[in-house]
């Protein structure tokens, strides 16, 4: 992918504004004040003079506050001394305050367009951002529940450094599985967390590309060809950083803020969103505890965020749905993921980066089927195993009845199910004998394929059933046929 940046670097300009400009423009303005207007004119030189000459920050800011309190509203006056006030901030270390001046002065001053300018680039610059607090490789897992501790599903945030046309950036990638995997994947500048590049994509849902340039939105949905161009106005980042953008946020009790997210799965509309955040509040999950800053949004999600150098994403609350911490890990290339299921005893092992884990079983608690997902979200395969004698007597008569009876099951939950005559195979699952298949289904009127083995494995009957998309079916085999060879018995 080829991409020009307009990688801005305006920060120390704004910061070192010339006084000689600054008095250029200042004299246009004095011939036509009245005594109020001079008044305010007498605050800004000694606003400057404490600042530029004294170095004396508290003092010039506080003439800078008298002289937006004294210039006429939505003069240029007003707007240069609340700009001053913002960089003073900045220069201070408070990126909060400089943040909420330069989001006055835009929301008090629209008039005042170079100002305006300014102040927008200053934001969108990054300046009002904190350190990225990850470093590369980081990678956060979750487990989601619903409110009754019932798992429903799991998913993963990742964080690796890259670069494009010599330009630092960051790629943030998620996988989440819950009824069905979603995975995206965007870029973003590594200073100002501008989006640059976004793939998003949900098997049920459909799939989105978005290309970002200054003041634009590219969107296409992929499928149908269709694509549209969105103006976007101010700062806007996208859907899929917001997690991750928080952590940069200046978070702390009383701290309030919003910000504009692109949403491509909502047909590519900008969405205001308000937070504000209370805390800290001591916060167990799976890896630990946390003392959390607690952010509620005012689009009905509450998320919590560690109140330490890293500040990780512990925990949030969202679409009815609980996602908690079940661990964190930077660097490294990662390790070929093993599971064992302590009940039964059997395992499995996938390749590095692959997802398993589990989700409950609503006919038996004590048993969670074991899920794999590979890393870009193409399949999901349930690993279900159950003492054979837990069956009736038809399926385990043999093999083939076994799979014919899960073949049954299977068809009791979708629109269509259709094993291919001619797919029929026998094989091997952990030494003992195995049939696999090939069926075509329609759920939710989304057609997949599945590839099914089954078998019996010390006492216990055995179904590996990989659900994909029909046009990958075939290249995805030789994964579904290493995943099969790792199955141990207990």
């Amino acid at each position: 992918m080829k991409t020009t940046l307009p990688f801005s670097r305006l920060r120390c300009g704004l910061q070192m504004l010339s006084v000689l400009l600054f008095l250029s423009s200042l004299l246009a303005v004095v011939p036509a004040a009245h005594a109020a207007d001079a008044k305010a004119s007498e605050l800004m030189e000694k606003g400057v003079y404490s600042e530029e000459t004294k170095g004396d920050l508290d003092a010039a800011m506080q003439f800078y506050r008298q002289v937006v309190a004294e210039a006429d509203a939505g003069q240029a006056l007003g707007a240069q001394a609340q700009f001053r006030l913002a960089m003073c901030y900045d220069k201070k270390g408070d990126r909060a305050a400089a943040t909420a001046a330069c989001e006055k002065l835009i929301r008090d001053y629209p008039g005042q367009k170079e100002l305006v300018t300014r102040a927008s680039e200053y934001l969108t610059d990054g300046a009002a951002l904190l350190a990225a607090p990850w470093s590369d490789g980081e990678e956060l897992q979750f487990d989601l529940r619903l409110p009754t501790g019932f798992k429903i599903g799991f998913g993963r945030y990742t964080v690796k450094a890259g670069e494009i046309d010599g330009h630092k950036t960051w790629r943030f990638g998620s996988l989440i599985f819950a009824n069905a995997p979603t995975w995206s994947q965007l870029d973003v500048e590594a200073g100002s967390m501008k989006p640059i590049h976004d793939v998003w994509k949900n098997r049920m849902l459909g799939a989105m590309e978005t290309s970002y340039s200054p003041g634009r939105a590219d969107l296409k949905v992929k499928g149908n060809g269709q694509s549209k161009a969105i103006d976007l106005t101010g700062i806007v980042y996208d859907n899929d950083e917001c997690l991750q953008l928080m952590r940069r946020l200046p978070l702390a009790p009383g701290y309030s803020t919003t910000v504009s997210l692109f949403v491509a799965m909502a047909g590519g509309v900008v969405v205001p969103v308000q937070l504000s955040v209370s805390g800290p509040e001591k916060v167990h999950v799976p890896a630990g505890d946390f003392n959390c800053y607690k952010v509620d949004l005012n689009i009905k999600q509450t998320l919590w965020y560690a109140a330490d150098a890293h500040r990780y994403l512990v925990k949030f609350e969202a679409g009815g749905m609980v996602a908690e911490l079940t661990s964190a890990r930077s660097g490294g290339a990662g390790q070929p993921v093993h599971v064992k299921e302590p009940t039964l005893g059997y395992s499995v092992t996938a390749p590095t980066g692959w997802l398993v884990n589990h989700v409950d079983n609503l006919d038996d608690a004590k048993r969670p089927t074991l899920l794999v997902v590979d890393p870009d979200g193409i399949s999901v395969t349930f690993v279900k195993v159950e003492p054979l004698k837990d069956f009736d007597a038809a399926p385990q008569a043999s093999v083939r009845a076994f799979a014919e009876h899960q073949i049954g099951e299977n068809k009791k939950y979708v629109k269509e199910f259709t094993v291919r005559a001619d797919s029929w195979k026998e094989t091997t699952v952990a030494g003992s004998p195995a049939v696999s298949i090939v069926a075509d289904h329609v759920k939710n009127n989304v057609r997949s394929a599945m590839l099914g083995v089954f078998s019996f494995v010390d006492g216990n009957a055995v179904d590996i059933s990989c659900f994909v998309s029909p046009e990958d079916a075939e290249s995805f085999r030789p994964e579904l046929e290493a995943l099969v060879a790792s199955f141990k018995g207990k």
